[in-house]
């Protein structure tokens, strides 16, 4: 059983390093994603297997994007063409088919499909909202926002962590479930 994880374990960590390999913004954004993903996992009281799987995901969640043209990755969203949003959008299919095709990855392809789903709806690619999303894709969402404005980027300023929290009380109820995010507030402050 221990190989056994060891390697799906360092599967994982492949499939991370070939995304990095496209963009070094998806590699350290996910680890970082996945750690908070677990935090707030943990402060909800998942059990370890589901909190396993979140991280996973969370480490996972833009491995579609190894699909996507290297100069639609460094724009902001709000600066891509109508076509060039379109196919940011489809990322998260991308991811679900390369780990669908996995043994055990078939929860984390899952999660990962469903990370941009927003709480209120209108996200993508379902438009699935409130509890008809994936806790795992919901608590993804609120460390994936956190850390996209925690993390200065191309073309984007960090926030203080205060105003990180601020900026995403102002995205729940309508984009981000509020009791994740109430979790990953005390989730952060624990790492």
């Amino acid at each position: 059983n221990r190989r056994l994880r060891q390697s799906f374990l360092e599967t994982v960590q492949t499939l991370a390093k070939v995304a990095e390999f496209h963009s070094v913004l998806i590699g350290s954004h996910a680890q970082r994603v996945s750690r908070l993903s677990g935090a707030i996992a943990a402060r909800l009281g998942l059990p370890e297997a589901d909190r396993f799987r979140i991280e996973m995901a969370g480490t996972l969640h833009d491995i579609g994007k190894v699909g996507l043209p290297a100069e639609i990755l460094g724009r902001p969203e709000h600066t891509l063409t109508r076509h060039e949003a379109e196919v940011l959008r489809q990322h998260p299919l991308y991811g679900e088919a390369i780990l669908s095709r996995l043994h055990d990855l078939e929860e984390v392809a899952r999660l990962v499909r469903h990370h941009h789903e927003q709480f209120g709806g209108g996200g993508y690619p379902d438009g699935l909202r409130g509890e008809g999303i994936p806790l795992g894709a919901r608590i993804i969402a609120v460390a994936d926002a956190y850390d996209k404005a925690m993390n200065t980027r191309a073309h984007y300023v960090s926030a203080t962590s205060e105003k990180a929290l601020q900026l995403l009380r102002g995205r729940s109820p309508e984009h981000l479930d509020p009791a994740v995010l109430v979790k990953g507030t005390k989730a952060k402050l624990l790492l």
